[in-house]
């Protein structure tokens, strides 16, 4: 249980969303978050952060590659029907 601690999803991903803004500023890419309430999760925080990181990166790169003037890449959390927190990363590149 390392590193693991109960913390609230959408501070991983306030603090995710503040790594990637500077790349996302720089390749002219909205960054849209679309969070519900949710329970407290038991994660290990940066672990799950860099994930986001990554998976965010990735959909700039996809956005700036095809040379998109409008991209948004939108990240949303949300309970799934099986009482797990859900993640996702869209981007429209």
């Amino acid at each position: 249980d390392a590193g693991r601690t109960f913390v609230r999803p959408v501070d991983i991903l306030g603090d995710a969303l503040l790594l990637v803004r500077p790349l996302a500023a720089q390749n002219r890419v909205r960054l849209i978050s679309e969070t519900e309430p949710t329970e407290r999760i038991y994660c290990d925080r940066v672990q799950i952060q860099q994930v986001l990181v990554n998976l965010i990166r990735n959909a700039i790169d996809a956005i700036s590659s095809v040379g998109q003037d409008d991209g948004v890449v939108a990240i949303s959390i949300r309970s799934s029907s099986e009482g797990r927190i859900e993640f996702a990363v869209r981007d429209n590149g």
